[in-house]
């Protein structure tokens, strides 16, 4: 499956609701904030898997220390945007 754009992951990502916290937050975040968001959000979630994510993307700085990993908003937007199936996709898969 091709990379969504960025406008395409953010109306899956309001589509599914549940990630204003991104969609309207800062522009880079960090894992344990990230993580802190996903639990608020009722999804449990460690350190050490938002981790491994941030390090799949493009554009994750890591600052050392006790600043450590950071990712941009566009990243974590195109990365949970295309862990989500469209409507259309599900809708296709089911029936």
């Amino acid at each position: 499956m091709p990379e969504l754009t960025l406008e395409e992951a953010e109306a899956r990502l309001k589509e599914h609701g549940g990630y204003a916290w991104l969609l309207s937050g800062r522009s880079i975040w960090s894992v344990s904030e990230v993580v802190a968001e996903l639990k608020e959000a009722g999804l449990k979630v460690s350190n050490d898997a938002v981790a491994r994510w941030f390090n799949t993307l493009p554009h994750t700085q890591d600052f050392g220390g006790p600043v450590g990993l950071r990712a941009s908003r566009r990243d974590l937007i195109i990365l949970f945007g295309s862990q989500m199936r469209s409507k259309e996709e599900h809708n296709e898969r089911v029936g």
